[in-house]
């Protein structure tokens, strides 16, 4: 039973998704945080994978799962044009003790945050996603984890605002583009964590 961090990553079908994934691998992988990467995998692969990782993990040990790819209200992008189901990611979850940290990189990220709510403690879960205030994000949240974990610092300690423009006109509208609920375990994956 793997008694320190470990970390499932995911990447969408798109190639653009898979380069922040594999810079965040090649960062856990540098501090000695061993990863799972699945690329573009059917709700049935994931969710087996899922299961895999918390029961080889001790429950005491922080689990990442990362999900960077396409979103909508009810779950993340997934080969085959079926989605993998927020409820079905948090029903798992469910089954297990362990502290889960997400980072939940897609358009309607914050679906997934609903879906936890009621349903799974906020002391042992905690959840990153891309501001929602649109619907539409760019991958805020897995950027901002990416110049943040490195350096040891959370991801809204190096951020300060973001500007929005819908549809390629300017407004004069700035939010914090990223939203968090939760437990914060970032720690357990910055540079000091080996």
């Amino acid at each position: 039973m793997l008694k320190y961090p470990t970390a499932l990553l995911i990447t969408g079908s798109e190639e653009r998704h898979q380069h922040k994934i594999i810079a965040l691998q090649e960062h856990l992988e540098s501090i000695k945080i061993p990863t799972t990467q699945l690329t573009n995998p059917t709700e049935k692969v994931f969710l087996a994978s899922l299961k895999t990782i918390l029961s080889q993990t001790h429950e005491q040990s922080p689990v990442l799962i990362c999900f960077y790819g396409h979103g909508h209200v009810k779950g993340w992008e997934s080969s085959g044009w079926k989605c993998i189901s927020y409820k079905k990611i948090v029903a798992t979850c469910r089954q297990f003790p362990h502290f889960i940290q997400f980072i939940n990189s897609t358009c309607y990220g914050h679906f997934l945050i609903k879906e936890f709510i009621g349903k799974r403690s906020g002391m042992r879960t905690g959840v990153i996603c891309d501001w929602e205030g649109y619907t539409e994000c760019y991958g805020t949240a897995m950027t901002d984890v990416l110049r943040s974990w490195p350096q040891g610092l959370k991801p809204e300690d190096v951020i300060s605002e973001d500007v929005y423009c819908p549809h390629d006109t300017p407004v004069d509208l700035h939010f914090m583009p990223i939203f968090r609920w939760g437990a914060i375990f970032d720690r357990y994956f910055f540079q000091e964590a080996t």
